[in-house]
C-alpha cells in the first residue's frame, strides 16, 4: 500500500515531498468596536460615620462690669482708693464711669487685684461722695476737649424800625427787612407775591 500516494479519478498517484512554508499573510484590519455594555446599578450609600467628640468649652471672659466693695478713702490731690468686687478688667490708665459719682481715671491697681486708685477728673457732674459701696462701675471713654468759642454773629433787631417788635397778624407769614432797612415786617403770601412781581 502506498503511504505517500493520492487517489485521483481512480488512479493512484504518488505525492511528492512537501514544499517549504510560505510567508505569513499580513495582519487583517481591526473589526469595528463592539457596543458598550449597560451601566451597572449604583451601589447603596454607605453608613454615616460616627459624630466627632464635642470640643472643650472655652474659658469665659472677665465681666466688664462690677460694683464697689466698700466706700472710697480720699488720698488727697483728687485721688481716691476703693476696693472693687471684681477688677479683672481694670487696667491703669483706663477711664471708668461710676454710678452717680461720674467719670474717673485709674492711676494704680494694688497687688491684691481689687484695690484701685482713682483720679477725680473734676467734670461738672462728678461727685466723689457717691464713691460708696454697691455703686456700679463700667468702662467708659475720656471726654473730648471743649470746643473754642465761635466768633460773635451779627444780630438783627426784629423790630419794625420804631423799637416795636415785628409781629405777624396772619398765619404763614415771612419776616422781611423793611424798605427803609431799619427793621423788619411780616408779610403774608399774597404780599410776598406782589413784592416779587414788582422786582
Amino acid at each position: 500500500m502506498c503511504t505517500d500516494c493520492d487517489e485521483t479519478n481512480g488512479a493512484t498517484v504518488p505525492i511528492g515531498p512537501q514544499g517549504p512554508t510560505g510567508p505569513s499573510g499580513g495582519t487583517g484590519e481591526n473589526g469595528p468596536p463592539g457596543d458598550p455594555g449597560e451601566q451597572g446599578l449604583q451601589g447603596e450609600q454607605g453608613i454615616q460615620g460616627i459624630q466627632g467628640i464635642q470640643g472643650i468649652t472655652g474659658t469665659a471672659g472677665d465681666d466688664a462690669y462690677t460694683t464697689l466693695a466698700d466706700d472710697a478713702i480720699p488720698l488727697g490731690g483728687n485721688l481716691y482708693q476703693v476696693p472693687f468686687v471684681d477688677a479683672g478688667f481694670v487696667v491703669v490708665g483706663e477711664y471708668l464711669f461710676i454710678e452717680e459719682a461720674g467719670t474717673y481715671k485709674v492711676t494704680a491697681k494694688a497687688s491684691d487685684g481689687i484695690t484701685i486708685t482713682l483720679e477725680n477728673l473734676l467734670y461738672p457732674d462728678n461727685d466723689p461722695t457717691h464713691l460708696i459701696v454697691t455703686k456700679a462701675v463700667t468702662p467708659t471713654g475720656n471726654r473730648g476737649e471743649a470746643g473754642t468759642d465761635g466768633v460773635n454773629a451779627f444780630l438783627y433787631e426784629t423790630t419794625d424800625g420804631n423799637g416795636i417788635p415785628a409781629e405777624s397778624t396772619t398765619p404763614y407769614s415771612f419776616l422781611m427787612r423793611n424798605e427803609t432797612n431799619t427793621g423788619y415786617v411780616f408779610v403774608n403770601l399774597n404780599e410776598l407775591k406782589t413784592y416779587l412781581a414788582s422786582i
